[in-house]
């Protein structure tokens, strides 16, 4: 956690602290992919790759994009979504 700097009358001004309820940080791609991994590890849905396995049964993610996308499309143009 950090401090968010910004200049303001050529001083710099110190706000609250990042990361906290009050001051969010968004997530990365990378952050979304590690949460998702983790809990599906932890549930026990998602077991260690056995020797001479690449790929896991099913994409971590691909439901929750699946699941924007379709009702998404119906109202946006493809291109957008």
């Amino acid at each position: 956690m950090g401090y968010e700097r910004y200049v303001e009358n050529n001083k710099y001004i110190v706000c609250a602290k990042l990361g906290y309820a009050q001051t969010p940080i968004q997530l990365k791609n990378n952050g979304i992919r590690s949460l998702l991994n983790r809990a599906l590890f932890q549930q026990g849905v998602r077991p260690i790759l056995q020797n001479g396995t690449k790929r896991h049964e099913f994409q971590t993610a691909h439901g929750y994009r699946k699941f924007f996308k379709t009702p998404a499309e119906q109202c946006l143009l493809s291109a957008n979504v």
